[in-house]
């Protein structure tokens, strides 16, 4: 089964945060359904007053600390307890615990999934946890189409089927699969909070599906991150390309490792005047974050430093998680690649880059 890197993890938050975040966030929005206010401006004044307060002073503001006396809430308690055990043997053990109180508890159902080593039973196990959450959300699924990432019973489905559509983005084969997995969660909650968009544009542009990649950075064009800005420069380029009916697939990576020795020489291969369009994309890229460019150049390099927790726009840290997205995308293309090789050069040496340039070509 062929292997891919999966999507980059996101930074680490611990089960005791998450846990408090859920209490606060369930005493909020039970206090806004019981209160009765006069006007939204009055509504917008009472959720000011808890801004800069710690949660778990919210959650007592507001009622005192949330009783957990439901089946479902004392298996959240359970599996945030297990979450936090030790070893792996006592995670399962409390874990199996949570089941028997619950035996549809999602989250449970998905943790005991990732601790799957064969690709099979993980997969199967992420649908059992998905058809649970399905079964709990009933008609939910359909009234909160679109924002139900706003709905806090709905959370640990969808963190289910994000952990399925990473999980088939990890598999050569099963790409389409996971393409669809990423379109569902959008449509189940456009705003995006769980960050699908930056893994299906690279999918995307990585199976040449080029409308519908171009559909969503249209639909999400106020997006400013490296993935995005290069993702449209990639786009655009194979836009112009295909316009001027550049047959692109006679190059290999052999051909591009070449090209790259001759880049001294002045023998360049002829790019047609049309797709050179796409230069002012990919400036506009560069000028966002250079460092995406030079780390694409070192990919094979690059790509094994560690992925960063974080990361602030236009540093080093988002150009290596631009790699985890977007690398395969630009590698299954050298003429592109290529392209943004000899685009990239002439801004970076007059951007003060002849350092890391030198280092990239030795």
């Amino acid at each position: 089964m062929a292997k891919r890197k999966r999507t980059p993890s996101k930074p680490e938050i611990t089960p005791d945060f998450i846990f408090e975040k859920e209490l606060m966030l369930g005493a909020v929005q039970k206090a806004l359904g019981e209160m009765k206010f006069d006007s939204p401006n009055e509504m917008q004044a009472f959720l000011d007053q808890l801004i800069g307060m710690r949660m778990e002073d919210v959650t007592q503001t507001l009622g005192g600390k949330m009783q957990i006396d439901t089946v479902e809430s004392q298996a959240d308690g359970m599996f945030f307890e297990a979450m936090e055990a030790r070893t792996m043997f006592a995670t399962k053990r409390k874990l199996a615990a949570v089941l028997k109180l619950d035996p549809d508890h999602v989250r449970t159902l998905t943790a005991l999934a990732m601790m799957e080593s064969n690709p099979q039973k993980l997969e199967q196990q992420l649908r059992a946890a998905i058809a649970a959450g399905e079964r709990q959300l009933g008609p939910l699924l359909q009234e909160g189409k679109g924002h139900l990432w706003g709905f806090l019973e709905a959370r640990p489905y969808m963190e289910a089927r994000a952990e399925l559509a990473g999980f088939l983005a990890g598999m050569e084969e099963r790409l389409d699969d996971a393409i669809a997995e990423h379109q569902e969660l959008l449509r189940l909650n456009e705003n995006d909070n769980q960050g699908v968009r930056d893994p299906l544009l690279a999918l995307l542009l990585e199976q040449r599906r080029f409308d519908e990649a171009g559909a969503l950075l249209k639909q999400y064009d106020t997006d400013n991150s490296a993935t995005w800005m290069y993702g449209k420069a990639l786009l655009a380029f194979e836009t112009h390309a295909a316009a001027a009916k550049w047959d692109t697939s006679q190059y290999d990576t052999v051909w591009f490792e070449q090209q790259l020795k001759e880049i001294g020489t002045g023998r360049v291969p002829v790019i047609p005047k049309q797709v050179r369009k796409a230069d002012k994309a990919l400036v506009k890229a560069l000028e966002f974050n250079p460092w995406c460019a030079l780390y694409l150049i070192r990919s094979e390099e690059m790509s094994l430093q560690p992925s960063p927790p974080s990361y602030s726009p236009g540093s080093r840290e988002e150009a290596r998680l631009f790699l985890d997205y977007q690398s395969l995308a630009w590698a299954s293309n050298p003429a592109a690649l290529y392209w943004l090789v000899l685009t990239s050069l002439p801004w970076l040496l007059e951007n003060g880059f002849d350092s890391e340039l030198e280092q990239a070509f030795g």
